[in-house]
């Protein structure tokens, strides 16, 4: 066999390779997007539930965005905001044919506070739908309630001048 006939046989067990890898990432994206349906649904519900000048919301195939704050004038201004995912992992070392990400039980919810000077990040991996649901029904019906009483302080503000 030739030199030329031993690097082509390299390089076809190379992409060999990388064509598994690419397989795998592609499995590894419909197991993400499969194990969001359930969770999609009940947050849809969740954000339908708020009234609009609260809550925005972006869905995507295996994750969703979502803000919550005021809206001032013409401004949104967000006090906090979820990204919300199934959870997974990153191998920084997978070998050649291998994926890269993982799959992890639960649901990754990144949360991310805005302060007047700061912000804050925070990640909490819940064991499962219930758990996200129930921890952001909390988390915003606290703020909103908040809201409507900003609100309703400013009216009675406006009201006595």
């Amino acid at each position: 066999m030739s030199l030329k006939d031993e690097i082509e046989k390299l390089i076809s067990a190379e992409r060999a390779k990388i064509e598994t890898s690419d397989n795998k990432h592609a499995d590894y994206r419909q197991q993400q997007r499969d194990r969001f349906v359930s969770l999609r649904t009940i947050l849809e519900e969740i954000a339908e539930s708020i009234e609009s000048k609260f809550i925005e919301t972006k869905f995507y195939d295996s994750f969703a965005l979502i803000k919550l704050g005021r809206i001032e004038e013409t401004h949104r201004h967000t006090d906090i905001s979820w990204r919300i995912e199934p959870n997974s992992d990153v191998r920084l070392h997978a070998e050649a044919g291998e994926s890269l990400f993982v799959t992890e039980p639960g649901f990754k919810v990144e949360e991310t506070a805005y302060y007047i000077e700061d912000v804050s990040d925070n990640i909490t991996i819940f064991p499962n739908e219930q758990a996200v649901s129930e921890y952001l029904i909390k988390e915003i019906t606290e703020k909103v309630a908040h809201y409507r009483h900003l609100e309703s302080l400013a009216e009675k503000r406006k009201k006595n001048n």
